[in-house]
Parts: C-alpha cells; structure tokens; sequence
C-alpha cells in the first residue's frame, strides 16, 4: 500500500459512493475523512484542514455549488474536485468558475477519481513550491533593500509596506524602542484609507506592555477573537478580529515590535505568511541596528568636524567665524544649484574644515600687518596640502578632502595646490573659492578693514571666468541677492513690530 501525508474529505449524500471510494482510497494510503451533506462538511471544515476535497454537484439541504463557496473561504489552498451524474458544459463551466479544480461524470470508475486526485494534488504542490520560490526571492529583494538602506524611515516604511502587502492588512503600526529602555515611541502607522474612526483609535491603543508579555523568544504570534481584543485598550475593541505581532530584536535586545490589525471576522490573519514576516522582522532588526550605528558614527563625525572648527577658529581670532560664514554662503550657493541634500551637506562640512590646515602655521604668520614675504606666502598657501595631510589618516573625513584640498584652484589654471583648470578643480573646490573670497573680503583682518558688501560684488564679478567659475558666480550673485532682500524684509517687520509696540505703550497712563 502506498503512503501519503494527503487528507482527504469525500461529501456524498449517497452511502455507497462514500464508503467505496473511502475505501479504496484508503488502501491507497490517504487519510480519508467523509460528510453525507453540506452542512456537516462546513463544520468539519471549520476545525480540520484537507488537502482534497470530493463532494457531490447535487446534494439536499446545500448544493455542491453552495459547499464550494464555502470551501474557497475556510479552505481555499485545497483541491476540490466536483461529481455529479447530471453534468453538462454548463454545470462544468459554473463549477470550474466558482474555484473547483475539475469535474468527475458519475458513474464513474475508482482509479479514474484517483488519477484525478493525483494530478490536482501534483499541480497544486506545483502551485505551492512557485510561490515558496516567489516568496523566498522577493524576501532575498527586501532583505537585500533593507540591508543597503542606512536610513531608519526608508526601513521603516519598507517593513510596513511589505507586511501590509503581504497579509492585506487593515492597519500596521509600527513601534520602536526610545533611548530610554522603558519608554516606546510609535515611529510609524499605517491605516486604510476607508478604515473606521474606530478602527483607528484602536490602532492607538494597543497596550504595548501586554502585547510585550505576549512574546516567547524571536516566535510571531497571530491572536483571534477576544485574545486580540484583551491587548486593545479602548471600548470598541470588540470590532477586532485579529492581530499579528511581530518582534524586532537584534543581538538579545528588544528593539521594538510590529503589529497588524485585522478588522473583518470573514478576513482572519493565517498561519501562511507568519515564517516569511518572522525572517523579515529578523532582517529588519538587523538593518535598524546597523542604521542607528551609522547614526552614532554621523554624529560623532559632525561633533569632530565642529571640534575642528573651533579648535582653528580659536588659533586666530581675527578669522572667528569665518569657516561658519563661508558655510553659509557655500551652502546657499548648493542650494541655488540644486544640489541634493547629500550633496549640500557634504559641501557644509567642508566648508567648516576648508582651512584646517592653517593649524599647522604659525599664529604670527597668519596676521601680520605687513605683507608677506615670499617665504612666509608659500608657507601660507601650504595649508591646503597640510589640510589634506591632517584628513588624510582619517577615513570617515576622506569626502572632504577634494574641497580642502583645492579650495584655492583657479578656474584660469593659475591657482594652487596643483594648478588645477576649469571643471577639472572639484566642484567643492570651485563653490569654496567664491564662498572664502566674498568673507575673507567682508571682513576685518590685521591687514586691512573689511571691504564693503558692493565693493566684494565687483571683485567677484570682474574675476568671474578667471580666478572664479563663471556658473557658480552666477548662482552666488543672484543667492545673496535674494538673500539681502530677506535679510531687509526681516529687520523691516521687526522694525514695524518695535515701532507698533512703543506706540502702544505710549497709550498707557503714567506709572503703568
């Protein structure tokens, strides 16, 4: 006798149809299991699950057809195969429509049901292995997405997209664990755009301690009924249908938790997709705690670069707050060229190191009233490459290099560290050199006073095409411009607003 792991469900109204192919099909080796109606094959059904399903076309009480409507709700990944003596391509076409796998004309002979069975059980395991395989490949994509994000939102709306995709929730909310180990914030949330008020509060009031309590190891849960409803802390939680949670846990550390919400009774979350989102959520965990190590290397790079910057700026006090305002008008200047966020960032931090290497000159050299001997001027210029020599060891401070580096480029070829010409200086370097220019002209040196804003404008503009590169003056000229609007525009409300106020006070009587 053959051996299967097959059950099989045979629903006939007439004894000697079920009790032979039970039989037989026994002796091939399935586990048989038969109903004489509907009705008694809908409450089986609602507690056993089959790989097979027999049933009759023409049965009292409920009809094959009526059964099969059934069998697509509360078994739906089953083979259903329709006999009926009264066939017709008309009933063959209504059953084949309504979800049946295929047909059997009675009277019919035993090994025929069997080939039949076979084949539908063979399809479907088919069936089952190319969506394991789809699965298991778009896993492979998300697992390969998350894991080259650093981050946190774009990870964040992935794992709540593909958990909503994968299991047709209602809702997916989303929560994180803060700073604190004893507070959870809720980062994301996600609803149905047709979803009940409702429904939404009880999205906002799932009992985060309760549902904590609920974990056993990394395992997922799927909760129904009034287990779910006893994590909701609101009075219409009786709406709930059921609820999948999912941990988020890296290196034994709780990082969070992700829950989705079911509100139909007919539309129960089920076991299916549970291993997928586990091994997901494991993913996920993973990418977060990598996002948030890069996190805490972005600002331990950003507190080293302010370090560096006020260490310089401390050096030379008649420099203080020339590498901010160089950022500034740097920055303003990648903005108006519409540089992506990266980018203008990137050329902000640069811009704050762009003398770094000034460090390594002496105090005495930097301001002296008297012009520079040919020695000590070469010495200046030497803070590039010094710059260059103090980022160098340091890999996570590399992009900034090309900007510090070449920051004194002319766009003729007749600057230096290198004599660079035209778009072959670094971009960083080409925005710098306007930026540096337009401060280190408007402000006060031990050499000289500060040159008036028209005056920087003019020397700017009649070296545009020769020291500066002409696009990117073009972009400073009409920045600074709008800039100085908004500046007038500012300090005129604040005006009207001292002037309003001083009026208004001098309405008040004497000794108010």
């Amino acid at each position: 006798m053959k051996t299967h792991n097959e059950r099989l469900l045979i629903v006939d109204d007439e004894d000697s149809i079920r009790d032979v192919l039970t039989d037989f099909l026994t002796m091939e080796g399935y586990s048989v299991v038969s109903a004489s109606n509907g009705i008694d094959a809908q409450k089986i059904l609602e507690t056993e699950s089959f790989h097979c399903i027999l049933l009759d076309l023409k049965m009292p009480g409920m009809s094959g057809l009526e059964l099969l409507e059934i069998i697509n709700t509360l078994a739906p990944e089953s083979v259903a195969i329709m006999m009926t003596g009264f066939g017709t391509v008309e009933t063959a076409i209504k059953a084949m429509k309504s979800g049946a796998y295929d047909y059997i004309l009675k009277p019919f002979k035993v090994q025929e049901v069997i080939n039949l069975i076979e084949r539908g059980l063979k399809e479907k395991r088919l069936e089952q292995d190319n969506i394991q395989l789809r699965e298991a490949v778009e896993l492979y994509d998300l697992s390969e997405e998350l894991s080259s994000s650093l981050e946190m939102n774009v990870i964040y709306d992935l794992l709540i997209d593909t958990t909503r995709a994968q299991i047709d929730a209602d809702g997916v909310a989303l929560w994180i664990r803060g700073e604190d180990d004893n507070e959870e914030v809720c980062e994301r949330r996600w609803m149905r755009g047709t979803l009940e008020a409702s429904h939404a509060r009880q999205m906002l009031a799932i009992d985060v301690g309760k549902i904590q309590k609920r974990f056993i190891g990394d395992e997922s849960l799927i909760i129904h009924g009034d287990d779910a409803r006893e994590l909701i802390q609101d009075e219409d939680a009786q709406t709930l249908s059921s609820l999948f949670l999912v941990p988020l846990k890296n290196s034994d550390k709780a990082l969070g938790f992700l829950v989705a919400f079911a509100f139909d009774e007919n539309e129960k979350f089920l076991e299916g997709k549970r291993k997928m989102l586990t091994v997901l959520a494991g993913r996920a965990s993973a990418a977060i705690e990598n996002a948030a190590l890069y996190s805490n290397l972005k600002t331990t790079f950003k507190q080293t670069i302010q370090a560096f910057a006020n260490l310089l700026e401390d050096k030379d006090p008649y420099t203080h707050g020339h590498s901010h305002r160089v950022k500034k008008y740097a920055v303003m200047i990648a903005v108006g060229m519409g540089m992506s966020d990266e980018e203008v960032e990137l050329i902000s931090d640069t811009a704050l190191m762009h003398d770094i290497g000034k460090l390594g000159i002496r105090y005495e050299d930097l301001n002296k009233a008297e012009p520079l001997t040919e020695g000590e001027y070469e010495m200046f210029k030497s803070h590039t490459t010094r710059g260059k020599w103090i980022l160098q060891p340091i890999p996570f401070l590399h992009g900034l290099i090309p900007g510090v580096y070449h920051h004194h480029e002319r766009w003729d070829g007749r600057g230096y560290p290198v004599g660079l010409k035209g778009t072959d200086i670094p971009l960083a370097g080409r925005i710098l050199a306007v930026a540096d220019t337009y401060d280190a002209m408007t402000s006060h040196r031990a050499y000289r006073r500060a040159l008036p804003h028209d005056v920087a404008i003019s020397e700017i503009t009649a070296y545009s095409g020769t020291q500066f590169d002409p696009e990117i003056v073009k972009v400073f000229l009409r920045e600074i411009k709008m800039d100085a609007k908004a500046q007038k525009a500012k300090a005129q409300r604040w005006q009207t607003m001292v002037n309003e106020t001083a009026n208004e006070e001098s309405k008040l009587p004497f000794g108010k």
